[in-house]
């Protein structure tokens, strides 16, 4: 049997749209008025934010990651020198952060980034720096 042509512009468009069902299990049409009902929520963070100072070399205490949450840290204050973001999943051996082999979350300046996303559980976070003078103000938080 042989098709009908395709012509342009046509009389009619053949409705495919996306739908729900509601409560009454009505089906509903995907509109501005009417989104799917889906969301993307997640709780607040139980761990609490890693604060503190550094005015000479050295390193922070450890903060203590929670898996699928995004790493925070801000360098704040009058200072020089570099700080970079270390992480463990021991508590004993640190590494410095990289990306694709070079050197990654080391910092000369203030900032407020998100650095990374952890995926394991277990993990740990620490700032070493070394200051030539002034005052690093930092924060790590998911």
């Amino acid at each position: 049997m042989a098709r009908p042509p395709i012509t342009n512009p046509a009389a009619y468009v053949s409705p495919m749209a996306v739908a729900f069902g509601d409560v009454d299990n009505k089906a509903l049409t995907v509109t501005a008025e009417t989104p799917l009902p889906v969301s993307i929520h997640a709780e607040a963070a139980t761990t609490a934010a890693l604060d503190g100072t550094l005015s000479e070399d050295g390193s922070s205490a450890a903060f203590s990651a929670t898996s699928g949450r995004a790493v925070w840290l801000t360098l704040a204050g009058e200072w020089t020198g570099q700080a970079k973001l270390q992480r463990s999943t021991d508590g004993i051996i640190w590494r410095d952060i990289t990306l694709a082999g070079e050197p990654w979350g080391q910092f000369s300046r203030n900032i407020c980034e998100q650095i990374i996303t952890e995926s394991e559980g277990g993990a740990y976070y620490r700032l070493s720096a070394e200051v030539l003078s002034g005052t690093i103000a930092f924060r790590i938080a998911q």
